[in-house]
């Protein structure tokens, strides 16, 4: 084969060359093209990153440092632009023309949505952008991330017969151990001095649960500790209180924490604390702790306790009580579930109550052969419903402390009746058997039996508090006498066992004293029996735990 001609050869090489020339400058174009797509990369990044710090700055303008006399727009673009001087990054480069917008409105967490207002606001949305020179090629590429926060609006709610310290007297304070008693199966004594402490003390969550080792809501939902726990620990986070009203509750909770034994409550029966840091913050009044522990800590298992002597010619007083659903504290976010449900929801407890009441020689029977006494034996039935209170807004805290807190309360009205229930069906799932009641029994004479019902109207509305404030509100539907409606409801019927007696006298002379019995039975009976389990006759008082928007997070 002969060879190429050399002019061949040289056009080879000439080919080479100009090839290796087009590809150099390829490569030289790719590098360069993909130093500027890393350094617009690394730019997006931290323009995002920019916009996100922002935001949790701007977010304190309608939070924590809401100011009324600032423009909270104008106050919300001040914080932002100063994140942007510290927190900028290589965007501090003059070249790169950082800049930061903010604009304050209101997210909804329930529909996810940001609506710019200065109404009521509680996010900011900020955009940040750069317009960053290209480090190879010629231009600018402009780069421009958003991020919304939200202030962690938090509010908490009690709901229940909220017993003021001034109320406790000798009576009361003989049902609330006598109640305690049985809750806890031990013996508690506290005298009125102690019960009063109890009242008028409050307790912040977040140190009684970091006393007890828990540090964080997701730990406390999962929690268990006993009721004498729950006592030692709320009396050492007092222990450290300057407050006077604290110091005088430190002396019985250290006799609950002696005497109440091992039961136990799990923390998530009692308290419902939202995930937000800020839910923490909330103060619960420890009367309203301790009871309300005691009530879950014995489920709906029945108690009899015995009952002070209040009503005139009453001589036994016994009740037999049960909560068939218990109380529940609530603190947490005013967020509303896809189920229509709200996620901060307090609730009572509702309980059942049977009471004796027994008057001896109450009655006296004329007969043929002279007047006869007779004991009289009153007994009631009643079922107190439940209440609950939901937190549907919160509005953040102004420099002096003042914010305010929205919820919807709602009573399921009570239930009562004169007669009789077999003591085994009252923690029951269903309504018990209501039979008469025998309100008179002489052998061989005379037997008198007596009925009665009436159902009180319960009630719903919203409630809207200023905190911080110690003041209940009521939601009510109406007068809650309960032992007043079964007296102007009550009938007797009279069996004669022996000829010769006057049975509308006997009728009337039962009735007149039934009904005096029953019209003294809210005053001195059944509201303090419920007042120990927690819960109100027909009406609910709601309380305020507080308000706090410290915290803050990225909702976008």
């Amino acid at each position: 084969m002969r060879p190429l001609p050399s002019r061949l050869h040289h056009d080879e090489r000439g080919s080479v060359t100009l090839l290796t020339a087009v590809a150099a400058a390829a490569l030289l174009g790719a590098t360069a093209l993909a130093v500027d797509i890393g350094r617009i990369t690394l730019a997006d990044r931290e323009v995002q990153s920019t916009a996100d710090l922002a935001a949790l700055d701007a977010v304190r303008a309608v939070g924590d440092r809401r100011d009324p006399t600032q423009d909270m727009a104008i106050h919300a673009s001040t914080l932002a632009t100063h994140a942007l001087a510290r927190n900028g990054g290589f965007l501090d480069l003059a070249e790169a023309a950082p800049g930061v917008a903010a604009t304050v409105g209101r997210w909804d967490l329930t529909a996810r949505t940001f609506t710019p207002t200065t109404v009521d606001p509680n996010a900011v949305s900020v955009s940040a952008t750069a317009d960053l020179p290209h480090a190879v090629l010629t231009g600018r590429t402009a780069v421009e991330r958003g991020a919304i926060a939200m202030v962690e609006e938090v509010g908490g709610l009690s709901i229940g017969s909220v017993l003021a310290s001034a109320s406790i007297d000798e009576p009361q304070a003989q049902v609330l151990d006598g109640v305690l008693s049985g809750l806890l199966a031990t013996s508690v004594d506290l005298d009125v001095v102690g019960y009063r402490g109890l009242a008028d003390a409050d307790v912040r969550l977040g140190e009684l649960l970091a006393q007890l080792g828990l540090g964080t809501a997701e730990e406390a939902a999962t929690a268990t500790a006993t009721v004498a726990q729950l006592a030692d620990a709320t009396a050492v986070v007092l222990s450290r209180s300057t407050e006077t009203s604290d110091a005088a509750a430190i002396t019985p909770l250290g006799i609950l924490g002696t005497s109440a034994g091992t039961a136990s409550v799990q923390l998530v029966e009692l308290l419902t604390v939202g995930p937000d840091d800020g839910a923490l913050e909330a103060e619960v009044r420890v009367l309203d702790l301790v009871l309300g522990a005691a009530v879950i800590a014995n489920g709906t298992n029945a108690v009899t306790a015995a009952l002070p002597l209040t009503i005139p010619g009453v001589a036994s007083a016994t009740a037999t009580v049960a909560a068939v659903e218990t109380p529940r504290i609530a603190t947490g976010a005013p967020l509303q579930l896809a189920d229509g449900s709200w996620a901060t929801t307090a609730r009572t407890a509702q309980g059942r109550a049977l009471i004796e009441l027994v008057l001896p020689d109450a009655v006296t029977i004329a007969t043929l052969l002279g007047d006869v006494t007779a004991d009289l034996t009153v007994a009631t039935y009643a079922e107190l419903g439940r209440g609950s209170a939901e937190l549907h807004a919160v509005t953040c805290p102004d420099p002096s402390g003042t914010g305010w807190l929205t919820a919807y309360a709602r009573t399921s009205g009570a239930a009562g009746w004169l007669g009789r229930i077999e003591p085994a069906t009252i923690t029951g799932g269903g309504a018990p058997a209501v039979s008469p009641v025998t309100l008179v029994d002489v052998a061989g004479l005379v037997r008198v039996t007596g009925t009665a019902a009436t159902v009180l109207p319960g009630a719903e509305g919203p409630l809207t508090f200023v905190t911080p404030t110690d003041v209940p509100q009521r939601i009510s539907g109406g007068s809650p006498d309960l032992g007043g409606a079964l007296a102007g409801g009550t009938s007797v019927t009279v069996e004669a066992l022996t000829a010769g007696l006057d049975t509308d006298a006997i009728a009337a002379d039962v009735l007149a004293e039934t009904q005096r019995v029953l019209r003294e039975l809210d005053a001195g009976v059944l509201d303090d029996l419920a007042d120990a389990l927690g819960v109100s006759v027909a009406d609910a008082d709601v309380r305020a735990l507080g308000v706090d928007c410290s915290g803050r997070r990225l909702v976008r």
